[in-house]
């Protein structure tokens, strides 16, 4: 009973990994939108693409303890790519440990200039899991995963983009 208990919670977290995956992919070919704010081209003219980034610590508005640190983590793995030199994770933790800035509330209150200086990076992600909840009823299923993101320049204090989408996956069938 308990191995089949564990083998539902991971396949959970594989359907979640597979939703957001879906959606980085989806908002990265995505360039607009009533809430959605890209930088001009004569923004990146005056001060570039940044070079480094640094995802930190989401915040969990849901009542799935510890979906934050998934949901970042794959929001990181899919950002590497990208010709960023992304800083890792544990290297971000580990510093906002030191400066007792892990809390994602102090976090949002600490000046992104300054968070830039101390983590040595040219742009921030801030990000809150806004949205988890699964239903299963018989041969239905459906897992829903939502998520608010922003990125920050640190050399300017103004935000490059940011988005909100909520993303779902049905899976149902007679066994």
């Amino acid at each position: 009973k308990a191995e089949i208990d564990r083998l539902s919670v991971d396949w959970n977290y594989f359907f979640l990994f597979v939703m957001l995956s879906v959606w980085l992919f989806v908002i990265s070919g995505c360039a607009a939108g009533p809430h959605f704010r890209q930088a001009t081209p004569e923004d990146f003219r005056k001060i570039g693409y940044p070079n480094s980034v640094s995802i930190l610590p989401f915040s969990n508005q849901t009542d799935q303890p510890g979906i934050e640190n998934f949901v970042r983590a794959t929001f990181y793995s899919h950002l590497s790519p990208y010709p960023y030199r992304d800083i890792e994770l544990q290297v971000v933790d580990r510093i906002l440990q030191r400066y007792r800035l892990f809390d994602t509330e102090k976090l949002r209150k600490t000046k992104v200039k300054k968070l830039g200086r101390l983590l040595k990076c040219e742009a921030v992600v801030f990000g809150d899991v806004t949205d988890y909840n699964q239903l299963y009823a018989g041969i239905y299923s459906q897992l829903a995963v939502g998520a608010s993101v922003e990125m920050w320049d640190t050399r300017t204090g103004r935000k490059i983009w940011s988005d909100m989408h909520v993303t779902r996956k049905h899976e149902g069938g007679i066994p």
